[in-house]
């Protein structure tokens, strides 16, 4: 049977790579066209456009370690890589014939918010262990907060990260085999002064402008926008002097509402740490999000908040940079059919 309907964006972009390449392009999943066969010379490789990883270079368990934010952790931790301070909570019971140590359950994790947060005084972040794209990551300021945000990853996950927030400059990193294919930095969502209209008013204008649809109400209440407003001395009817910007959501993701504010060149010293590290997680295609004060010119700072073993090029292609995204995978493309495993995977 002939697919005829919509591929999803990850494997329409691979298309277009594999006719650029000269790669065999089936569509096998003819449902939902989820799942797809590369094809050149004799060798073939099913590809599925899952959480999972859509590169087929990527070993299965490393993406799988990746995508459980503990596991990648400990990964990290023992590899001596810096992550934010944080732990796992279980959201619900046992399954029946398996038991686990106490110390883990959800009304632990209040005990233990409380205390790495120094009472509140400090914001957290509670995400799902095994979330992406900043879906029910959730910004917390009281017991309040974490309560609705351990109700909302319940219905997503079994298990919940908190974690202290790290208010630094974030970026997002794209390595194949350890070379750094490209950087950009990323920035929450802000508003602009004009000197004329006020947070409410400028907040409502960003909503109404944004790529994806934004729940303005909610944006207007959440903890993370209250938090920064009293930060600042201001509310919700001050009018932002005019240059000022104001960031009015946690989330930083692009695809999730964050904003992309350029690429950096990368430093010899910045691309020696990106092989270590690409060899320590055990990922030939990997995403990086990672903070820094030093803005990446000093590695030794680096907070690596996630790795991901099937990194999203659909938001950079979105947004016009279709060179970029092709030429990534004509050499993810040229790698699987044509050089043999490299050492150190």
């Amino acid at each position: 049977m002939e697919f005829r309907g919509e591929l999803p964006k990850t494997l329409a972009i691979l298309r277009e790579a594999c006719d650029a390449s000269g790669v065999g392009f089936e569509v096998v999943d003819t449902y939902s066209g989820f799942v797809v066969r590369l094809t050149k010379g004799p060798h073939s490789f099913p590809v599925c456009a899952s959480k999972l990883s859509v590169y087929p270079i990527n070993r299965a368990t490393s993406a799988s370690i990746a995508r459980d934010k503990t596991w990648a952790h400990y990964v990290l931790e023992a590899g001596g890589y810096r992550v934010p301070p944080g732990d796992y909570f279980f959201l619900k019971t046992p399954r029946a014939g398996w038991e686990r140590p106490p110390g883990r359950e959800r009304a632990d994790a209040f005990a233990y918010a409380a205390r790495i947060s120094d009472n509140y005084k400090k914001p957290l972040i509670a995400k799902p262990n095994a979330g992406t794209g900043a879906h029910f990551v959730t910004f917390v300021t009281g017991e309040t907060d974490l309560r609705h945000a351990l109700d909302l990853i319940t219905v997503e996950d079994e298990i919940a990260l908190v974690q202290s927030f790290v208010d630094q400059p974030e970026f997002r990193l794209f390595l194949v085999d350890g070379e750094i294919m490209f950087i950009y930095r990323k920035t929450r969502a802000s508003i602009r002064g004009d000197g004329l209209a006020n947070i409410r008013e400028l907040t409502a204008a960003l909503a109404a402008g944004a790529r994806r649809p934004v729940d303005l109400r909610a944006l207007l209440a959440s903890p993370f926008l209250a938090w920064r407003l009293r930060s600042r001395g201001l509310t919700l009817e001050s009018v932002l002097p005019g240059g000022e910007t104001l960031q009015v959501d946690a989330v930083s993701n692009i695809s999730a509402g964050g904003q992309f504010t350029g690429f950096i060149e990368p430093s010899e010293p910045l691309r020696a740490w990106a092989r270590r590290i690409a060899r320590t997680i055990g990922l030939r295609v990997t995403g990086i999000d990672a903070f820094s004060h030093s803005e990446l010119r000093d590695t030794a700072d680096i907070i690596v908040t996630d790795v991901n073993g099937s990194p999203n090029l659909g938001t950079l292609h979105d947004m016009g940079h279709k060179k970029i995204v092709q030429d990534v995978w004509t050499h993810i493309l040229h790698k699987t059919f044509h050089e043999p495993w490299p050492d150190g995977f």
